[in-house]
């Protein structure tokens, strides 16, 4: 049975972008024991020693100059990262310096793929009628093979940018309740720009139509590293740690 269905994401980020700040040279930021074990090709968790209640936990590529951060109220966080990628990891209690950091190397995604997945087409779309509608009844809805980096800014408000995924799945009796990242690399770049989500599919939906929206990515890239230059931008999409497929967004 051929279904479809589309992811919209909102600009409110639950994972923050910003530039890079120089680290403290002294640790005077109460933490001790900084930890981080790989769940996952794309999970990963932080652990360490304070007597502070609130955090924030920050990660970036080694050779990136960009980071997320994530808050919490607890001294350990899970934190969702590109695979393959060398990252630095540090924190900071609320009102105190930043922690020294802890790096890691995250693996490659596993090609073991779950329900019988099998990978047809990734396409790009975009839109001007807004998130908020359903990708399949939005009648602005053009496929493109190149964008102007120009008119990328006005991600989410101007034009919507979609990446419609066509896929295979064997018939489950209950529904798939699955994690979603996808990530992004701009041309000749260490940069790791990322989204990640729940996704639920009905168990009898085999034939599968789904469009993401890539609207996060392109903000983060245009209000954080500037206009998005020509080139070639991989987008890898990965679920439940398995690699589901990619496709390279063109930039003229």
């Amino acid at each position: 049975m051929k279904k479809h269905g589309a992811i919209a994401l909102l600009l409110i980020l639950s994972l923050c972008l910003t530039i890079t700040p120089a680290l403290a040279q002294e640790n005077n930021s109460g933490v001790s024991n900084l930890k981080a074990v790989i769940i996952s090709p794309f999970q990963v968790k932080v652990t360490w020693d304070s007597p502070d209640s609130a955090f924030r936990v920050f990660y970036q590529p080694v050779k990136g100059n960009l980071y997320y951060f994530v808050d919490v109220n607890t001294n350990s966080a899970l934190i969702y990262l590109a695979p393959l990628t060398d990252y630095m990891i540090w924190v900071q209690p609320e009102g105190k310096e930043v922690s020294e950091t802890v790096n890691i190397s995250t693996p490659k995604a596993s090609t073991q793929k779950e329900y019988g997945y099998r990978f047809r087409e990734f396409s790009f779309y975009t839109t001007t009628g807004g998130p908020e509608l359903n990708f399949f009844e939005d009648s602005s809805r053009v496929r493109v093979d190149k964008v102007q980096g120009a008119l990328m800014a006005g991600a989410g408000e101007a034009r919507n940018y979609y990446m419609l995924t066509e896929f295979n799945m064997s018939h489950a009796s209950q529904d798939r309740n699955m994690h979603y990242m996808l990530v992004m690399t701009p041309p000749n770049s260490f940069e790791r720009l990322l989204d990640h989500g729940d996704l639920t599919l009905p168990g009898h939906w085999t034939d599968i139509n789904y469009a993401f929206v890539l609207n996060k990515l392109i903000y983060s890239h245009t209000n954080y590293l500037g206009e998005m230059s020509p080139g070639k931008y991989s987008i890898d999409l990965i679920i439940n740690g398995w690699h589901a497929g990619g496709a390279e967004l063109i930039v003229e």
